[in-house]
C-alpha cells in the first residue's frame, strides 16, 4: 500500500501517519510519501493506493491556495496530490482510498470528493468513501480523537483490501 500525501502544516501528514500505524497494526505495509516526492518513487504494481490533501477554499489545493497557504508560515508541500494524480497513471481498476483533513464548518468543503471524482475520471476505483478528517485551524493539529479514527480507518482499509472481490470470477 502506498499513501501520497500532500500537507500544508502538517495536520494531513500527522493523519496519514496514523492511518500508516494502522496498516501495520494489520501487517501491511503503507508507504507514505509527501506528494512533491511521489514521481519515479511510487511503486507501478503497488495493490492499494491512498491520496490524502487538506482542503482549500472547499476543494483540493490549488497552485494558487499553496501560496496563500505559504504566506502564514512555512509549509511542508509544495506539489499537489492533484498534479501527482495528473501524471501518474493509474491502472483501470486500480484500487484507491481518498482521504482530506477539513475544518469543522458547514460550508467547509471536501477535497475528499473532488479527489474521488479525479480518481474515476483516471480510471481508478475507490475501495470505500470518500474520508474527511477534522482539523482545528491551520496550525491546531487534529481534532480530538481524529488519530484515533485516523488509526481505525487504516486498519479498516487492510480488511477492505483483502476481502474478496464480490464481483470477481470464481
Amino acid at each position: 500500500m502506498v499513501l501520497v500525501v500532500e500537507s500544508m502544516f502538517g495536520s494531513t501528514l500527522r493523519l496519514a501517519q496514523h492511518v500508516a500505524v494502522g496498516c501495520a497494526s494489520m501487517d501491511a505495509r503503507c508507504d507514505v510519501i509527501e506528494a512533491g516526492c511521489a514521481v519515479g518513487r511510487v511503486p507501478p504494481d503497488r495493490d492499494l493506493l491512498v491520496l490524502a490533501c487538506p482542503t482549500h477554499l472547499r476543494r483540493a489545493p490549488t497552485q494558487r491556495s499553496r501560496a496563500a497557504a505559504a504566506t502564514d508560515g512555512p509549509v511542508l508541500s509544495h506539489a499537489g496530490v492533484t498534479d501527482w494524480l495528473a501524471t501518474a497513471g493509474l491502472r483501470r481498476g486500480e484500487p484507491v482510498a481518498v482521504f482530506d483533513t477539513r475544518v469543522d464548518a458547514r460550508f467547509a468543503g471536501s477535497a475528499a470528493k473532488e479527489l474521488a471524482r479525479q480518481v474515476r475520471r483516471a480510471g481508478g476505483a475507490l475501495v470505500v468513501p470518500p474520508t474527511s478528517f477534522v482539523v482545528v485551524g491551520r496550525h491546531g493539529g487534529p481534532a480530538a480523537g481524529e488519530d484515533d479514527r485516523a488509526y481505525a480507518w487504516g486498519r479498516d482499509l487492510v480488511r477492505t483490501a483483502a476481502a474478496p472481490d464480490p464481483g470477481a470470477e470464481k
